[in-house]
């Protein structure tokens, strides 16, 4: 096993800080700006997604990034978002 790969390795870690930039700490979904959030494959890697920063975006970890992973998981969201993920609040 190679130290530093992975999801907690440094390329993705570099990856992630890349994406905050970008996306200047602005959730993709709702627009707050905050440090809270998280990295989001926009199509899960499950579902055949990839690293590649063209399928990567900035989501707050609550409700934005929680809600459209409990819609990927087959349940229903706590706070109201669409099917796209976008806050209905």
């Amino acid at each position: 096993m190679q130290w530093g790969s992975g999801r907690g390795g440094r390329p993705w870690r570099r990856l992630v800080q890349q994406i905050k930039v970008r996306d200047q700490y602005t959730c993709r979904a709702c627009g707050r700006v905050t440090e809270d959030g998280d990295v989001d494959h926009i199509i899960p890697l499950a579902k055949g997604g990839t690293d590649d920063p063209s399928n990567l975006q900035y989501l707050c970890r609550e409700p934005c990034h929680r809600d459209k992973t409990i819609r990927e998981m087959g349940g229903t969201p706590v706070v109201g978002c669409d099917a796209d993920g976008w806050p209905t609040r």
